[in-house]
Order: structure tokens, then C-alpha cells, then sequence
């Protein structure tokens, strides 16, 4: 009986399969366009959370209103509106429960802006008397 006990907490504790993150390799966006990150977590008993990092910290959704986000236990979708230079980086997806925690592969997302070139001219205009 208690060789049965340790087998059932390895078990509850077992995060099944891989991670399935899309995009699946580093992506490009345009400055002030969207960008959509989904991740499909490891199925685990009990069910896992999931969270996104950002450059290895938690990504906080309370504090940027142009970010969306909405998880259960099958799949976690990330949206942030607008895109910025600062929404760069690399980002994973965090699957855990009481019994353990993995994270996905990182994805990095580069933001890019239109390049603009400015020009000015210096004119000296000298009166003769």
C-alpha cells in the first residue's frame, strides 16, 4: 500500500507532453500593429495555471492596458495591442500546479518602427551694404 501511495504522487505530479507556443520561432512585428501569442500548456492533474514572463518576469497585464490575456487550463492567449519598441523580448508561457512547474521554450519578438530620415538644412544669407 505504500509503495502505491508514492507511484500515485509521482503521477499527480507528472506534467504530460509538451509544450505546443505559436508563434513557434522568433517573429517580427510592425510598431502599432498586433501581436498574438498562444500557448497550448502540458496537461497535468491537478490542472495547471498558466502565465506568460517577459524577459524572465512574470508579464503583468494589470499595468499595461494594451495587454489581454486569457487562460484556462487547455490554452493561454496573450494579445497586445499597439505594439512598442518595449514589447520586444522573449517570452514563455509557465505551466504549474501544486506539484510542479515547466516552461515553454522562449520566443522572441522584435517590434520594429518605419524608419524616417530627416534632413535639415542650414542656410547663411549674408547682406551686402
Amino acid at each position: 500500500m505504500h509503495f502505491c501511495m508514492i507511484f500515485y504522487y509521482y503521477f499527480l505530479s507528472d506534467l504530460d507532453e509538451d509544450f505546443v507556443i505559436s508563434p513557434s520561432m522568433d517573429t517580427r512585428v510592425q510598431k502599432n500593429s498586433l501581436l498574438a501569442l498562444r500557448c497550448k500548456p502540458p496537461a497535468g492533474i491537478p490542472s495547471p495555471a498558466v502565465s506568460w514572463w517577459k524577459d524572465g518576469r512574470p508579464l503583468d497585464t494589470h499595468k499595461h492596458k494594451r495587454l489581454y490575456l486569457k487562460s484556462d487550463s487547455n490554452s493561454s492567449l496573450v494579445i497586445i495591442r499597439k505594439a512598442k519598441l518595449t514589447d520586444g523580448g522573449s517570452y514563455s508561457c509557465v505551466a504549474s500546479n501544486s506539484l510542479g512547474r515547466r516552461e515553454s521554450a522562449m520566443v522572441k519578438v522584435t517590434v520594429y518602427g518605419k524608419f524616417t530620415t530627416c534632413i535639415f538644412y542650414m542656410a547663411t544669407i549674408v547682406r551686402v551694404l
